[in-house]
């Protein structure tokens, strides 16, 4: 019989997980995993929206740089955890209103907008996250990752009040663009997920910091 060795325990350990594939334990993993698939992966995860779409996701200080070369842009980033994610936005006047994402011209597509890679889902993320659910009791007050009842939920379920950071680099000039960024941020404004700042209010964090 061959003596074990930790290289060979390991080896065996990576060939049983690689027979054995956990699932998807989140809704965020449910989305990265079915990506691409018939089903629309956002439907799957709405089914158990209240009790896992970030479950066991832990937000970590990581910035997912060139976000939109992932896999899956957002998602992959919000699955590991990463509180950071960049988007490098163009704008063309003669395509009416609308920023496309990518890291050259030549890049760019018709279906890869900062609206359908960002804006969308993450207010579809954040409107399930605040969500009324089908109890309604005071939340405790001794825990400084739960929000208020006046603030909104953030992402992860582990750190309600951690809020993610939508860095945009903006790749045409600034002077026609920057418009166009405020007005696709205004969505996530008007129902309160972005952090603010005014002279009298100072700084008001929310669940989204652009």
């Amino acid at each position: 019989m061959c003596p074990l060795t930790p290289c060979s325990v390991v080896a065996f350990l990576v060939l049983e997980i690689a027979r054995h594939p956990t699932r998807p334990s989140s809704g965020v993993e449910v989305i990265v995993s079915r990506w691409g698939l018939p089903s629309p992966p956002m439907q799957q995860a709405l089914t158990t929206w209240p009790t896992d779409f970030s479950r066991d996701i832990h937000p970590i200080p990581c910035h997912s740089h060139n976000d939109y070369w992932r896999r899956v842009p957002l998602y992959d980033a919000l699955a590991a955890g990463c509180t950071g994610v960049e988007a490098d936005v163009w704008f063309d006047a003669s395509l009416e209103d609308d920023l496309f994402v990518g890291h050259t011209l030549k890049s760019l597509t018709s279906t890869r907008t900062f609206k359908s890679l960002y804006i969308q889902p993450l207010l579809t993320i954040l409107n399930n996250q605040n969500a009324p659910g089908n109890f309604s009791m005071p939340r405790p007050n001794d825990n400084s990752t739960t929000p208020s009842s006046k603030e909104k939920i953030g992402v992860f379920d582990t750190s309600p009040s951690t809020s993610v950071t939508l860095l945009i680099d903006l790749k045409t000039d600034s002077h026609t663009t920057f418009p166009i960024v405020l007005a696709a941020l205004q969505p996530l404004l008007q129902a309160g997920y972005l952090t603010t700042w005014s002279p009298t209010t100072g700084l008001i964090p929310g669940p989204i910091t652009a």
